[in-house]
């Protein structure tokens, strides 16, 4: 329920406060005096478009605040949990928006910074307007579909349906892919065995080629390096003057020295230098071994250069750079080929799977349609019973379900059919329907489906236009009974629907020097009934004015 609207620096609105209370609440004021300023204000409430030429003072922010109570509201506390929002303990749920002079515009959801597109989530949960223009959506076929979705009450049948229907839509694109990659495949399947031969015969192996790279530098300078390591190994250990032979001889000099004799730090002298010969002897046998393994091959040398001269000409022809991008070359040819030999199999698995999944989504598309054929022909009764008093007696009128190709909303399409002389066929509505009369059917639809959308609040701006009379009068009954249900805020200029309203308010403007401001206010009981004489009468108010005013308060 909406319980407090503030608007501050908006058009002509300096700062309003507002307060809401449950039932039907009906504004009024004369035209021009700023009703449908606070509709654009209360819209971007709802993710509407900001517009800095709505900013007052340039120099200040434009804020709209609206405060609902939302206790106990599952689909409420599901956003915000999903959102991570924290609720208030008072139960509010405060939407805000910032408009800055600059364009910038911020949202809000108890103080919490949010996208626009959240604001808008959390909104249509909690309020719905509707205004003159909306009026079209009746002759909208999705807007058509929800309604009778409203009144099924089929959100099992429906998420059950599209769930199957995403799954048969992914093994339909899974197939229709497959076909693609075999013909494609087969395509170039002679030159894809030409290549998976030819790596065949190369047959290259893991981390080859580096391994052979080295060998081949090894053998091809075989001998220079042999001398080198010869030249090493003499020096270091392999003749009396060798490095190694000195440094033992001098060992044996240190060993006798009594270093106790000298400062601290010579007391680990021994111990350093017995390890660097340790260390040096065993670079010396390194360099040995590393001496026994050279070889002088011209065989083997022959071999690997005939080896990495193939393995270098498939790097080229492949365009790679080593062996194991040769690999996986291989590996995918190998996995197309299998692709292309097992095609027949896997087309057939794919059409058997796509078929059973088929199958079950029809199953479901046509319970989801016995649904809506159950609540198309409830709401077709009711919307004919509803619209009868409202000077609308001949009406005949059909909610159709057809079937058609199945998407994501199921099979069905509706179509609104209506006429409202007798004698005449049914027709689209959107074909026979008048301005005032898509009114009233869509203030039927509205006390039809209150209670299956579980909307909080509902806002009618001005839906009662081009009617007056009797019929006006039972349109306001219509918006009170459903206030019953939900909480109704209606804009009217009909004195016979602005007193069937709980609360009143006055939408009015006032002039100063400088500015011309737009105000509301909420009426007293004498004030409404000065209002709905005004309203009856016009300017000039007159005793047979107000004794009317006051008859149709006493009605209510």
């Amino acid at each position: 329920m909406l319980n407090k609207l503030s608007i501050h620096n908006y058009a002509l609105i300096n700062q309003i406060d507002i307060d809401f209370k449950d039932g039907l609440s009906v504004i009024t004021g004369e035209t021009g005096a700023g009703k449908s300023i606070i509709l654009g204000a209360l819209s971007m409430i709802l993710g509407g478009r900001a517009d800095t030429k709505s900013i007052g003072n340039a120099d200040k922010k434009s804020i709209i605040e609206a405060t609902f109570y939302a206790k106990n509201d599952a689909e409420i506390d599901k956003f915000c949990t999903s959102n991570d929002i924290d609720r208030f303990e008072d139960n509010n749920f405060i939407l805000r928006r910032e408009i800055s002079s600059s364009g910038r515009s911020r949202a809000f959801i108890n103080d919490t910074p949010v996208t626009l597109q959240q604001l808008r989530d959390a909104a249509i949960r909690l309020i719905d307007i509707h205004s003159q223009h909306q009026n079209l959506l009746i002759a909208d076929a999705k807007y058509q579909l929800q309604i009778i979705d409203s009144i099924a009450n089929n959100v099992n049948e429906l998420n059950e349906y599209k769930t199957q229907f995403k799954k048969y839509i992914e093994i339909r694109n899974r197939l229709n892919q497959r076909k693609i990659e075999i013909s494609k495949n087969k395509e170039n399947e002679e030159f894809l065995r030409f290549q998976f031969d030819q790596l065949q015969k190369i047959a290259p192996k893991e981390n080859e080629q580096e391994e052979l790279e080295r060998k081949y530098e090894v053998l091809s300078n075989a001998e220079s390096i042999k001398d080198d390591l010869r030249h090493v190994v003499n020096t270091l250990s392999d003749n009396e003057d060798s490095v190694l032979s000195q440094i033992s001889a001098l060992k044996s000099v240190i060993n006798r020295l009594n270093l106790d004799l000298f400062n601290a730090e010579s007391n680990d002298i021994k111990p350093r230098f017995e390890s660097l010969y340790l260390e040096l002897k065993d670079i010396a046998e390194q360099f040995g071994d590393c001496l026994s393994e050279v070889d002088s091959d011209p065989k083997e040398l022959q071999s690997i250069e005939h080896r990495l001269n193939l393995i270098y000409e498939a790097n080229r022809r492949f365009n790679v750079n080593n062996e194991n991008e040769l690999l996986k070359i291989k590996v995918d040819i190998e996995s197309q080929l299998a692709s292309i030999d097992n095609s027949d199999d896997d087309i057939s698995a794919l059409e058997q799977k796509k078929k059973s999944e088929g199958i079950k989504l029809k199953e479901l598309a046509d319970k989801l349609s016995q649904t809506r054929i159950k609540a198309a022909d409830q709401f077709s009764s009711e919307l004919i019973e509803m619209a009868k008093p409202l000077g609308m007696s001949n009406i005949k009128f059909s909610a159709l379900v057809s079937q058609n190709k199945m998407t994501i909303d199921g099979q069905d399409s509706i179509e609104f059919l209506c006429s409202f002389n007798k004698n005449q066929s049914l027709n689209p509505i959107s074909k026979v329907a008048s301005g005032g009369e898509m009114s009233r059917i869509m203030l039927c639809i509205k006390a039809i489906i209150a209670n299956c959308m579980q909307l909080p609040t509902i806002i009618f701006d001005e839906i009662d236009t081009g009617v007056s009379g009797d019929i006006a009068d039972r349109m306001g009954e219509m918006m009170k009974e459903i206030s019953d249900k939900i909480q109704v805020i209606t804009i009217t200029h009909l004195p016979q629907v602005a007193s069937k309203g709980l609360i009143h308010y006055k939408v009015y403007k006032t002039d100063n020097e400088q500015y011309t401001t737009t105000n509301i206010k909420e009426l007293s009981t004498e004030e409404r009934i000065e209002e709905l004489a005004q309203m009856l009468s016009g300017s000039k108010i007159n005793e047979a004015a107000i004794l009317n005013a006051q008859s149709l308060l006493n009605q209510q």
